[in-house]
């Protein structure tokens, strides 16, 4: 009865370790299909025909640096990418059966985001090794800076690129006169100006970045126009107006003449009018 009982158990025991479920893995951008399930340690399959056989070896990077152990990669027989037939290491050759297969690689960054890309149809052939790069690479985030002039410059516009749906621990930071390259994906982009004592802030989310290209966003803090006229009198030859965001006398957001249109971010303003010179000098 005790040696009955044993091997029941060990039954319960290896019964138990095959039937653990796989690891469900989100799919995300690169079109794997939510749900997928995938395995972390699967065995590639047999080797039917020595002869015909051949070697596949993925080469795994990212903004040219190599991943290693920070990248999962997966072996899938053409067509099918819900079940993956085999597990590879980057840079470890792995044989296989003569035929073509697609192969998936998974990296999770240092700022948590996942990113999935594959390669489709790599043709392994009898006695030779396929060498197969692949890698997620870089694209632009560049900003087209509208309304920059007097008021403000582009270098006054600071940038913070995130990852979708956050808003703590920003992926790149930079400024608005350059661009700034973050790897292919998906972002989402604050854009703040500061400037004296004002600030002010444009989200644009959904941002895709692709491998190698520039994305151009648009940036305009320009809220409107503001014009002084002097009421009650004849023309004021000589005067002076400079406008400060308000509370402050130095550093104006802009300087002009009576009756002319100036372009200032959205906000409260002083105005200074100053009219002649020396001891004839007025400042209203």
């Amino acid at each position: 009865m005790r040696l009955g009982f044993a091997v029941f158990v060990a039954l319960v025991i290896l019964s138990l370790a095959v039937s653990c479920p796989r690891r469900q893995k989100k799919g995300i951008d690169q079109g794997i299909a939510p749900g997928t399930e995938l395995s972390t340690n699967i065995v590639a399959p047999p080797i039917s025909d020595e002869e015909n056989a051949g070697e596949l070896q993925i080469l795994a990077y990212a903004a040219g640096e190599r991943l290693g152990s920070s990248a999962q990669i997966f072996l899938y027989n053409p067509g099918d990418s819900k079940h993956a037939i085999a597990t590879l290491s980057d840079g470890k050759p792995q044989k296989l059966n003569a035929g073509k297969y697609d192969v998936e690689m998974v990296y999770v960054d240092r700022f948590n985001v996942e990113r999935i890309k594959w390669a489709y149809g790599l043709d392994v052939t009898p006695g030779t090794m396929l060498k197969e790069k692949i890698e997620f690479e870089n694209g632009t985030i560049s900003f087209d800076v509208g309304g920059a002039g007097t008021t403000y410059t582009a270098g006054d516009i600071s940038v913070n690129v995130y990852a979708p749906g956050t808003t703590t621990r920003p992926v790149a930071q930079g400024t608005a006169d350059s661009g700034i390259d973050v790897l292919e994906g998906t972002y989402d982009v604050q854009i703040e100006l500061k400037k004296g004592t004002k600030s002010d802030e444009i989200w644009e989310k959904g941002i895709a970045v692709k491998p190698g290209e520039t994305t151009s966003i648009e940036v305009n803090f320009s809220g409107g126009g503001l014009v002084v006229t002097v009421q009650g009198g004849t023309a004021l030859p000589g005067a002076v107006l400079e406008v400060f965001s308000a509370g402050t006398t130095t550093n104006p957001a802009a300087t002009g003449v009576p009756g002319e249109n100036f372009e200032v971010p959205p906000g409260k303003y002083d105005i200074k009018l100053s009219v002649g010179e020396g001891k004839g000098a007025y400042e209203y």
